[in-house]
């Protein structure tokens, strides 16, 4: 399972691009199929104490067979986090089974104007 920092401006809508790899991490996910979804929360563990803040589901893929999944982010998606460190993961689904692919840092920045 690959680590990897999420780095985003507050309000700022856009792309977020990751290769998802399996754990020999050189492998790409085979995303043919399948749903991913994006989530993010204040801090682990799982709890209703820790809801999910924001999460994105992508079921379109530019190039399922090497792993590369786009989730867009609305501003409002941004605009509704408070400058700070968040953790996120991916998770691949489908219909018999739920993989994390990667978990890491999601990193709001204030926004400059």
């Amino acid at each position: 399972m690959a680590n990897t920092t999420i780095k985003v401006y507050q309000g700022n809508a856009g792309p977020v691009t990751l290769i998802l790899l399996q754990p020999d991490g050189v492998t790409p996910y085979d995303l043919t199929g399948k749903t991913t979804v994006l989530s993010v929360r204040r801090d682990v563990p799982k709890s209703s104490l820790n809801p999910i803040l924001l999460q994105k589901t992508q079921t379109v893929f530019t190039n399922p067979t090497l792993g590369e999944v786009t989730f867009t982010l609305a501003a409002i998606d941004t605009s509704n986090l408070n400058v700070d460190q968040y953790i996120y993961d991916v998770q691949i689904q489908d219909i018999s089974t739920t993989t994390t692919a990667v978990v890491g840092i999601f990193k709001v920045y204030p926004e400059v104007n």
